[in-house]
Parts: structure tokens; sequence; C-alpha cells
């Protein structure tokens, strides 16, 4: 009989030394395709890394968005920037979003966020992977 008790963690799995098996692994949002631009090795390790760590009977969900779309308009345009001016609720007043496509071919969104009273602002940066439905499969 299977235990009934959930427990969620959350680490990095590439850094972790659990030998520990799960009947669970999930990876939400976009967590794969930002694995596997880290390194020349990240994709591998993360796949084996699940892999080994996965009970027999057990089950993965990974999810993955479609970015298709978004590198066909890019390879025309070379890069694509935006302006986003939030609610005033919000403690950022504007967001500005540059995506572009890097030498290897995956996706980069560079976000900064423009903080409404501070005046300073917060950087980041996504590099992500697009995979085909095959590659998926």
């Amino acid at each position: 009989m299977r235990s009934k008790r959930v427990i969620n963690r959350n680490e990095d799995i590439l850094q972790s030394n659990t030998t520990e098996k799960f009947d669970l692994i999930i990876g939400v949002d976009i967590v794969t395709q930002i694995i596997a631009p880290l390194s020349d090795s990240a994709e591998r390790d993360y796949f084996m890394w699940i892999y080994s760590h996965l009970k027999s009977d057990g089950c993965v969900y990974l999810e993955f968005l479609d970015y298709s779309y978004s590198l066909a308009e890019l390879k025309g345009k070379g890069e694509k920037t935006e302006w986003e001016e939030f609610p005033h609720e919000d403690p950022f007043q504007y967001g500005l979003y540059k995506d572009y496509i890097d030498g290897d071919g995956n996706l980069v969104r560079e976000k900064k966020f423009f903080e409404r009273k501070a005046k300073e602002f917060s950087s980041f940066k996504n590099v992500i992977r697009s995979y085909t439905s095959d590659e998926i499969r």
C-alpha cells in the first residue's frame, strides 16, 4: 500500500546529493527549458537525475511551453523589445522586456522591472530552450 503522505521538496536537482527514490517528480512552468541551456551537460544530467531517482512505478510530469511562434518572429526581426506599465497598486511601475535568439538557437528573455517608489530596477535573464514535439517524445 502506498503512503498517502505528500512531501514537497523544492531544490536544485543538479546539486542534489540525495539517493532517495520518488513516486512523483514534477517540473512545472518552464524549468526543463531553463535548465537545458545552463551547460553542455545540464540537459543530460537533469534527465539522468530524474531517471535514477524515480521509483519503477513512479510518474514524471514535465511542463513545456511552445516558443516556436516567438522564435519565428525573432528570426525576421533579430530582437524584440516591449514596455509594460503596471497597475498603480503594483510596487513596480514599468517592465522592459527584450527577446532575442542566442548562438545556440535558444530564446533569451531579458527583463527589467522599474520600482515605483525607489526608482531602482531589478534585472532578470532567462535562456529558454525550445523543444519540438518530437524532441519531447
